[in-house]
Formats: structure tokens, sequence, C-alpha cells
């Protein structure tokens, strides 16, 4: 296993290596660490004003860095701060990385105040870092749980790194490792869980469910959806031991895992208090946010526009196929964790926003990565050599598909919040220069639309090309 360990970090230096000598050379005078947009400037604010103000007011951080036109960082009348809607566990861990950037500013001469190059650069690679964690996390993660399908070492450890090299391709955990969001963070959380729930899942000791709950807590506050994650080292308890064996004490262990993981909404209704004027555990998001019953699931998984979780990371079709294997074989085990991947999908399928802001794929299942890349594991090491290879070959697809996918969306070279056409969507990926030309001839439409607003010039630029 160490010879993987080993490849595994010559991955994550070589990964932030790459991002901060690009960021150094800065291709097109585009520098990759920056702050902006909606959400970005929202943690980004938060981070910097605890650092820096000791408080959560964003008053000045928004003068110096604003958000694009949102709804939710407008000025509360309760308490004349700007709103923010965003959970404070991921600007908590930036805090640390920020600082150091502000460190080596001072050291370089530069102004130490949390804006200039070395402070953005070290909060950027918080992301970098985090996802490099939950990849190690994941890794020994799969080669421990793989002992369930009577695999040697040597094969559980070859098929763990090959399934985190394939959900880090081919899901929205690489594409998320190089934004300013909090999706690396929930990644690694949920890992996190992952790994600690496999080494005490047989354990009674309260020492253990409060290991539990600090992971599953904090994931929380990361995204508040991924509570749902909480559920589940509690119904592997029950679906093993039942209701009666041993009841007190591990009513006793619930108990303190419940404690433990609600002691972390403490800081975040403190800071929706000083916000919003009032102790909340959560923001005002606004009326017509959810709708029940959940009007847009299939929305959610087979949307070709932005959203689409199975559509455009097909990946997790096949890590879903695998966990559903999985819990057929061993539902003990596996259908705790169904169970809350469940759920998320029917809460995520209930928001109104549920592509995203647009965004490339769904980010919001961003947290089911890991869990993909267990049904990925199970289904390498259950096949046989026939199915072994039909998975691969199936897996390396995927995550083709998915990385051009990525190019194309960074290139906007398809278009943003609209549904793609067949070409779009599928053809288009191998057919680059195709798309390259659309992209210019919808630019040339719009030129003429500035000039002749009167006349209608996207009939002379189709989508359709031929």
């Amino acid at each position: 296993m160490r010879r993987y360990f080993f490849i595994l970090g010559a991955f994550s230096i070589a990964l932030i290596a790459t991002f901060v000598a690009l960021d150094s050379i800065a291709p097109a005078g585009r520098r990759l660490a920056k702050i902006s947009g909606i959400d970005p400037v929202g943690y980004f604010g938060i981070a910097h004003s605890l650092l820096f103000d000791h408080d959560v007011d964003l008053s000045n951080e928004f003068e110096r860095v604003p958000p694009d036109d949102n709804p939710y960082t407008k000025v509360q009348i309760a308490t004349h701060h700007p709103g923010s809607v965003w959970p404070l566990g991921y600007s908590l861990v930036t805090i640390p990385f920020l600082a150091t950037g502000v460190l080596v500013d001072r050291l370089a001469g530069n102004p130490a105040d949390g804006y200039s190059r070395f402070a953005v650069l070290g909060y950027c690679l918080t992301n970098l870092v985090l996802t490099c964690i939950g990849l190690f996390a994941m890794f020994v993660f799969l080669s421990e749980s793989g002992v369930l399908w009577r695999a040697s070492t040597q094969q559980r450890s070859r098929y763990a790194l090959a399934s985190v090299g394939a959900f880090f391709l081919g899901t929205t955990v690489g594409y998320y490792a190089f934004t300013e969001l909090s999706h690396a963070c929930e990644f690694c959380c949920v890992s996190l869980l992952l790994l600690c729930w496999w080494r005490v899942r047989e354990r009674l000791d309260a020492r253990s469910w409060a290991a539990l709950g600090l992971i599953g807590g904090f994931l929380s506050i990361c995204r508040w959806q991924d509570s749902v994650y909480l559920l589940a080292p509690i119904l592997f308890d029950v679906m093993n031991r039942g209701l009666r064996a041993g009841r007190l004490a591990r009513l006793r262990n619930f108990a303190i895992y419940c404690a433990v993981a609600a002691v972390f909404w403490l800081p975040q209704g403190l800071e929706w208090r000083s916000i919003y004027g009032s102790f909340r555990l959560f923001p005002p998001l606004g009326s017509g946010f959810f709708v029940f019953p959940p009007r847009y699931i299939l929305e959610l998984l087979f949307s070709t526009r932005s959203g689409g979780w199975l559509s455009w990371t097909p990946l997790c079709l096949i890590g879903l196929a695998g966990l559903i294997y999985g819990a057929v074989k061993n539902y003990r085990v596996f259908l705790p964790w169904l169970i809350p991947l469940a759920l998320e999908i029917l809460l995520m399928g209930s928001t109104t926003t549920w592509h995203g802001g647009n965004s490339f794929g769904s980010r919001y299942m961003t947290s089911a990565a890991p869990l993909v890349g267990w049904g990925l594991a199970t289904s390498l090491l259950a096949s046989n050599r026939a199915g072994k290879m039909a998975l691969s070959a199936a897996t390396a697809a995927a995550c083709l598909f998915t990385l051009l996918f990525a190019v194309q969306f960074r290139l906007d070279l398809i278009p943003k919040g609209e549904r793609l056409t067949t070409a779009e969507y599928l053809t288009d990926k191998f057919r680059i220069d195709r798309a390259w030309r659309r992209k210019q001839a919808v630019t040339r439409a719009g030129s003429l639309r500035e000039q002749a607003p009167s006349e209608d010039a996207s009939h002379q630029f189709p989508r359709q090309l031929p």
C-alpha cells in the first residue's frame, strides 16, 4: 500500500504545483486565483471578516470585492449588515490558508490586507488541499472496505486507487477542486466520515461516536443539506444490532453523537443572528425556494442543462449501480448509506435552484462522489475478468466524456443555462472545432444585435451548424 500512497502523494503535489505555476503564468492575462461571482465572494467575505475584523459584518469586504447582483447579500433592515446565507464551515477552513498568504504578502512587501496576491492564492489553495485529503481518505476507506469481497490486499489497493482516480476525473470533484466554492470541503468531510465510520462501526465506546459526531457536525455546516449523511452510522447500528441489544449504551452513544454534531450549529446560529437580527438555524432563502412534493428530481438526474447529475457525469450511474449491487449482496453495510443518498436526491430535487446556478454538472451532488467511488470499487472487486474489462472500458469512456464536457464548459463552447441539443451534448464532444465555430457564430450574432437591436440577427448564425 505504501507504493499507492506515494502515487497519490505525487499526484497531490503535482496538482498543487500546477495550479501555482499556472497562476503565476496567468495565461491570457487571467490568474487562476481570483475571487468573483456570488458564492465565492460570500465565503471569502466571511473568512476575511473573521480574520481581520473579528465579526461577520461584510460591509467593508463587499465594498472591496463586491458580489454579483443577487437577492441574498442585500443589506438587512434589522442589523444594517449585508446578508450571508452561506454556511460557516468552509469559511472557517479557509482562514489558516488566508492567514498564511497574508504572512507571505507581508514578507514580500505587499499590502498585508488579505486582498494581495499571495493572500488570494493561499485562500484558493484551500480546495486543492482539501481535495487531496479527501482522495487519501477515500483510498484508505476503499482499500479497507474491499475486504467485504474477500480480495487480497494488493487487489483492494489497486482497485481503490483506480476508483479514486476515476471519480476525480469523472465526477465534479476534479472540476470544483479549482473553484472557490464549498464542494471540495464537503467531499473531504464525507470521505473522512466514511473512513471514520468504517473503522469504528463495530465499537460501542462513547469516544468513537464522539469522533463521528465531530466530522458529521462540521460537514453539516459546510453544506447543510449534507446533514442527511449523519443518519448513516445510526442506521447501520440499528440494522446490525436491532433495537434491543445494549439499548442503554447505544442510546447514550446516539445522544453523544447528536450532541457533538449539534454543537457546530451554535456558531452557525450566532453568525446568522448577528446578520439577520435573530437566532436561526437556516438563512432566509425566500418563499418558493422549496417545492413539495419534489418536482425536479428527473431534472436533477437527467437534464442536459447544467445540473444533470447522471447526464453530465455518467460515471455516477456506474457507481450508483455498484452501490445497489452491494446493497443486494450486503444490505446491512450499503443500505445505511443509500438511504441518505436517496434523501439528498429528494431534497435537492425539491429546490428551484436544482441546477446550481448554471454550474458545471450537478455541483450539489459532489458530496455523493465518495459513495460513487465506493460503488465503482465494489463493482470492480465483485466482477469476473470479463466484467472487469467491460467496467474499465465504460469507466474510461465516462471519464473522457466528462473531461471533454469540462473543457467545453470552461471555454464557453456550450450554452449555459439552456438545455443542450443532441450535437451540443454528445457529438460535439469529439468535434471541438464545430463547437468553436458555433461559439464564434453566437459572438458575431451578439455583435449584430448590439449594432442593430431592432433586427433579429440570430437567424444568421443558427445554433445548429453543419
